[in-house]
C-alpha cells in the first residue's frame, strides 16, 4: 500500500535530491552529496558551467543525478526493489541496461 512506501516531501527546492531518495526508498542522499556529484561531473567536462548541472533552486541535472546513482557503494540504483522485473521496454529497464545491469 503506497503508506507504507517512503515518501520524502520537497524541502528547500531540492526536488532532484529528494526524487533520488524516493526512488530508492530512503533518505540516501544529501545536498553535500549532490554538490559533490556536480564537482565530480565539472572534473570530467572542464568547459561546462556549474549552472549546466546545479542551480540555487535546487534543481540537478541528470548528469548529476545519475552519476550519484552510479558512484554509490553499492550502485544505489542497484538498491532498487522490483528493478530487475521491470518491464523491457520501460524507460526504467532502458536505463538500468544503459548501466550495464
Amino acid at each position: 500500500a503506497w503508506e507504507d512506501g517512503y515518501f520524502e516531501s520537497q524541502n528547500q527546492d531540492r526536488c532532484g535530491m529528494h526524487c533520488l531518495d524516493n526512488l530508492i526508498g530512503a533518505p540516501q542522499f544529501t545536498q553535500i552529496d549532490m554538490a559533490m556529484s556536480c564537482d565530480q561531473i565539472l572534473a570530467l567536462h572542464p568547459n561546462e558551467d556549474r549552472l549546466d548541472h546545479e542551480r540555487p533552486s535546487g534543481w540537478y541535472s541528470h548528469s548529476v543525478m545519475s552519476h550519484l546513482l552510479q558512484a554509490t557503494v553499492p550502485p544505489a540504483w542497484r538498491m532498487l526493489s522490483g528493478a530487475r522485473s521491470w518491464p523491457i521496454g520501460s524507460p526504467c529497464k532502458r536505463m538500468m541496461q544503459c548501466w550495464g545491469w
